[in-house]
This record gives structure tokens, C-alpha cells and sequence, in this order.
């Protein structure tokens, strides 16, 4: 072996080295979750806040008490009954804006199909349907639907989290 493919080679081993003491170094400053919780750092539920991302369009039906409900996927931690909720808009980007900051007040499941709206697992009327669809933001069912087609697909199941209106909120 030349002296030129040798010297790549050592330099590798010697970062290898290099990254295992940094990492070694880090390992051993990084505070215990007891001593996190001693100094307020560690939540004992870090889920326990919920934050949901509305689309621009939703924003002045929020603010004006208009839309106090959302459907949403299922998550893995479900939202439930006195949750405290963060609705924000644009969120994961640079003018990440705070809505609403409001208490659930209710969950109900949710099952959009083609022919009908299940509430709570009744199967609402026409008239229902429509006006659960523009108390969530949409001019009519067949909107939401259409929506909902487009995003998710159909059949969809969800939950229908409510929340305080601003008028209600701390």
C-alpha cells in the first residue's frame, strides 16, 4: 500500500475516536429525568397538550366563535374531556401563529361516507349534516365531503373534538 490510501484511513479511525468521546462527553452532562422534574424541566405527561394546525381559511370562523369543532384523525394518545387545547395556524413554519389557546369541551366519533354523516354513531338527516358541515367551516355537506374525499378518502372515521369559544376562554 501506498502512503496515500494509508493516511485516509487512520484519519478515519482517529474522527471514529474522536465522535465516540463527544458522544461519551454528552452521555455523561445530560440531566436524569429526576433531576429534570427537580428543576421543572421534565413534564410528567409530555402529551398532555394537544396542538392542532387549522388551514388560513378557518382562522376568522375560530376567532369569531363561529367554528368550535374540528375533525380529526384518531391519535395515539386520544384528546379527551378538560384538555387544554393550542389551535395555531401555519404551524412548522416561520409565522407560526397561536389562534386559540381553550379547554376541550367534548369527543364524539365521526364516520363520513359517500350516502351519510354518522354524529356519535347516529346517522344524521340532510338537513343535520348540512349544518354540522357550516358549523365546522364548509358552505354544505356535499363541501365537507368533497373535502374529506380529497384529503383522507372515503369511508372516513375520525373524531369531532370540541373546544370553548373565545368568548368563554380565560
Amino acid at each position: 500500500m501506498t502512503r496515500h490510501t494509508m493516511a485516509p484511513c487512520r484519519h478515519r479511525a482517529g474522527i471514529k475516536r474522536a465522535f465516540r468521546f463527544v458522544a461519551s462527553i454528552q452521555v455523561a452532562s445530560r440531566p436524569s429525568k429526576a433531576r429534570k422534574r427537580e428543576i421543572g424541566l421534565f413534564s410528567p405527561d409530555p402529551f398532555s397538550m394537544p396542538a392542532y394546525n387549522f388551514q388560513e381559511r378557518f382562522v376568522p370562523f375560530i376567532l369569531s366563535g363561529a367554528k368550535t369543532h374540528t375533525i380529526r384523525r384518531p391519535r395515539l394518545r386520544p384528546t379527551k374531556r378538560g384538555d387544554r387545547l393550542y389551535l395555531f395556524t401555519r404551524m412548522r413554519q416561520c409565522r407560526c401563529r397561536l389562534i386559540l389557546d381553550t379547554e376541550c369541551t367534548g369527543v364524539l366519533p365521526v364516520f363520513i361516507t359517500e350516502v351519510h354523516l354518522q354524529l356519535a354513531h347516529k346517522r344524521l338527516s340532510e338537513p343535520d349534516a348540512d349544518r354540522f358541515a357550516r358549523a365546522d367551516g364548509f358552505v354544505d355537506y356535499a363541501a365537507m365531503k368533497a373535502f374529506f374525499r380529497k384529503q383522507y378518502g372515503l369511508p372516513f372515521r375520525a373524531e369531532a373534538i370540541s373546544w370553548r369559544p373565545p368568548s368563554q376562554t380565560n
